[in-house]
């Protein structure tokens, strides 16, 4: 019993793709929306445009550009890493 949850919690890198699909839409909706609105959402004091909290907006648009960036680049490379590991062993057999 402890060796199958050994082996499921390895494999913690295959993620739900509907969860990634939702993070990537909703990250990308809030980008446009920081961008069409030159503002973003600060902390215990709500919108601000970029002339109030320039330092607030630059962070958030590169986070949020960075964030689902990394997630696709991550999701291409497990998915070439799998497919090759797949194919290994099918020659190996």
């Amino acid at each position: 019993m402890a060796n199958t949850f050994s082996i499921k919690s390895s494999k913690s890198s295959s993620k739900n793709p509907f969860f990634v699909l939702f993070f990537l839409i909703s990250f990308s909706i809030y980008t446009f929306y920081c961008v069409y609105y030159q503002g973003s959402f600060v902390r215990n004091v709500g919108w601000r445009s970029k002339a109030e909290y320039p330092f607030s907006y630059y962070i958030t648009l590169a986070c949020s550009i960075i964030f689902p960036v990394g997630t696709i680049i991550n999701n291409i490379w497990y998915t070439k890493k799998y497919k090759t590991n797949i194919v290994k062993k099918n020659i190996s057999m």
